[in-house]
Formats: C-alpha cells, structure tokens, sequence
C-alpha cells in the first residue's frame, strides 16, 4: 500500500485518504497548477474565508511533498528563496490510484473473499446500487 493511503472509509471523497487542510491545499494546486506557500495562504482564506498561518501550510506542504504526492522546486525573489509546489499527479490520477490501492490492500487483507467478490459482476453490481443509494 502507498505510504500516503490511510483510508477512512466513512469519509466521502478526498476526506477519506487526506486530511481537511491537505485536502484543500491539494484542491488548490489542481486548480492553480503550481503555488508558493504564500499563494496557497490567499487561495485558502479566499474559497473558505479562514485565515491559516503560513507555517501549518507549509508544515502541511512539506508532509503532502514527502508522501510524494508533491514536487517542488526553489524560486528566488525579493525576501529570498521560498519553494513552489506543484501536484505529481493530476486529481483524476489521484483518485484512480486511490481506488487501485484500497482494492489491493483488500486482497491482501481477505485474499479469496475480496477475490471472489471483485470478480463477481452481480455481487459489484449489488454494492455499487447500495452505495449509490447511500450517497
């Protein structure tokens, strides 16, 4: 399993693997597509009207940065060098490889069961119907 997938399975969406301030860090660079701490710090105060000290955003980068779902570079400007994050991957990717990841772990976590039931066109059909409904 990835070293970034804790999955939180009453969650919905990326609340079910992120934390809430990495998930909207996240959300912003998929938007912006690349960011310095201090754009991140405005896009955040403007979407959610909070505002979050620099430090928790950049403390919150630096653990997004080492479960390897960032990249960053350093730039340079006038107060010095600062580094601009950028996703690995887009959100759609993200996502896909979230659900890879939990199906893996639940075949190896209850091999033939999860096996049986994955490969099972009427038992997936089943959960799909219930989960839709449970939205």
């Amino acid at each position: 399993m990835e070293k970034w997938i804790s999955y939180k399975a009453g969650e919905k969406g990326l609340k079910s693997i992120l934390g809430e301030l990495e998930e909207k860090i996240m959300e912003i660079l998929w938007d912006l597509g690349k960011a310095r701490v201090s754009d991140i710090a405005r896009e955040l105060e403007r979407r959610y009207n909070k505002k979050i000290a620099q430090t928790a955003i950049t403390i919150t980068c630096n653990r997004l940065y080492r479960k390897g779902l960032l990249e960053r570079t350093v730039g340079r400007g006038a107060g010095g060098l600062f580094y601009i994050y950028k996703p690995k991957m887009t959100k759609k990717e993200f996502e896909k490889k979230v659900v890879e990841t939990v199906l893996e772990g639940l075949v190896k976590s209850f091999g033939d069961v999860a096996e049986e039931i994955l490969l099972n066109d009427k038992e997936i059909e089943r959960i799909l119907k219930e989960a839709k409904e449970r939205k």
